[in-house]
């Protein structure tokens, strides 16, 4: 079953670079089965999440920027050292307790969400539409895409392109609206200089004193 937002069915999120964005904090990832940490950070050291402290939203926005700076630095690096994130292909559930067995030391909250950037990328769907296989960190198969991931991936992708398809109209639409105002203003000083250059030269003329 897939959960709400899972690595293996790439839960939506907005294009940029490959299509990677932040994930929302309540993102469950099934590959992870670490989810108490994310939807209620505190829960998993039996921490009450309303007994935390309040952020406030300066601080969460500094946070949240703080930890799309560490987690694509580390997905940088995940692509540098593993063939399988470098050639971008579906990775096998629980990749990321082999990742946690070869790095030891990373933060699981960063991890998260440097996947979820990962598994969220148009590179990342477009390689799980069509694959039939998943792979381990040396892109050695390691379980198989179902069918219900493939199409859920190309729903994604598609969504994704519709998006993005309607974002490049409507930045059309107000590029040409915003030319169109600007000729219209263009048009409507030249008429304006050009009353005042006449009414400039009846003045000239009719103040020429007769006899001169």
């Amino acid at each position: 079953m897939l959960s709400t937002m899972t690595i293996q069915t790439e839960a939506q999120t907005d294009t940029s670079g490959e299509g990677t964005t932040d994930v929302p904090a309540a993102a469950a990832s099934e590959a992870t089965g670490e989810v108490a940490e994310i939807v209620a950070p505190g829960a998993a050291n039996g921490t009450s999440p309303d007994a935390a402290p309040k952020a406030t939203p300066a601080a969460k926005a500094d946070g949240g920027q703080n930890m799309s700076v560490l987690a694509r630095a580390l997905l940088a690096d995940l692509r540098q050292r593993f063939p399988a994130f470098g050639q971008c292909l579906p990775l096998a559930i629980g990749i990321d307790k082999l990742l946690l067995a070869e790095m030891p030391d990373l933060s699981r909250k960063t991890l998260r969400v440097a996947l979820n950037m990962h598994t969220h990328s148009s590179r990342y769907l477009k390689a799980t539409a069509t694959a039939t296989a998943r792979v381990d960190l040396a892109a050695s198969p390691a379980g198989e895409v179902t069918e219900e991931h493939r199409a859920r991936a190309a729903e994604m992708l598609k969504e994704r392109f519709k998006k993005e398809r309607e974002q490049r109209n409507a930045t059309h639409a107000a590029e040409e609206a915003k030319r169109h105002a600007e000729q219209a203003q263009r048009r409507i000083d030249l008429e304006a200089q050009a009353r005042a250059d006449k009414l400039q030269q009846l003045a000239a003329k009719f103040s020429v004193k007769p006899g001169r």
